[in-house]
């Protein structure tokens, strides 16, 4: 038999109930958090509640939150350890903070939960070389990553090793000539152990800094660790 659900205290409908899909949205959203630690069970979930809950998961619910018309989305991951404890769960923060307090959070500056969302690492025969993909299918790619957040509205701002700065696509431009000269460099040191077509393996971590508030997503190349691991076994 199919769950049934109330409207909550303090809506207009409270106590009647709701429709099955709408109750199992508003119950999944509700319990979003609790289901991603694992407090409630998803063998627990009706098959309904299940989809919603695949949906919003491939969403990224749980790092998305609003303040009256404005949207926030929390790429790193970090924030809802601090946002969690105040709102219970809830993503409207309209009645936990107030404006002040919500630019504060948002504009704390933050890195990456995931360090493999922080780095591109290039591997192959010089004349064949690919970004390397993980087990999970995700492929480790800076300059991939920061257009897709571009796609989602944030705004890139690269700075080179002599502090200009590089907006956008010129900022993707600059991330593309930095990985051009890695390469060139690894490959001039590797070709005298290897010979004309040398193997690379290239780690470079930029250690990008994000601003969720202001959507702004910054690499100042100065910070970039490059790891050849070419010539190593």
């Amino acid at each position: 038999m199919a769950n049934r659900y109330r409207y909550p205290k303090g809506h207009p409908k409270a106590g009647q109930f709701q429709s099955a899909k709408e109750g199992a949205r508003s119950f999944v959203r509700e319990k979003f958090d609790d289901i991603a630690s694992g407090k409630v069970s998803i063998k627990n979930l009706t098959p309904q509640e299940k989809r919603i809950y695949a949906g919003l998961k491939g969403s990224d619910y749980g790092n998305r939150y609003s303040y009256g018309k404005q949207k926030f989305y929390d790429p790193t991951g970090k924030l809802k350890s601090l946002i969690q404890p105040i709102t219970k769960g809830s993503r409207d923060l309209k009645n936990f903070l107030s404006k002040d307090q919500v630019e504060r959070f948002f504009s704390i500056p933050q890195m990456f939960a995931d360090p493999e969302n922080s780095r591109s690492f290039i591997r192959g025969r010089l004349n064949d070389l690919q970004n390397y993909q993980t087990k999970s299918g995700q492929l480790l790619d800076i300059i991939k990553l920061v257009e897709r957040y571009q796609k989602k509205g944030f705004t890139l701002n690269v700075v080179d090793t002599f502090g200009d700065s590089y907006p956008n696509a010129l900022g993707v431009e600059r991330l593309t000539q930095f990985e051009s000269d890695v390469i060139d460099k690894a490959a001039k040191a590797s070709r005298r152990q290897q010979g004309k077509n040398p193997f690379l393996r290239l780690k470079i971590d930029y250690m990008p800094i994000i601003n969720v508030y202001k959507k702004l997503i910054e690499i100042n190349l100065s910070d970039a660790q490059v790891q050849d691991m070419s010539n190593t076994p």
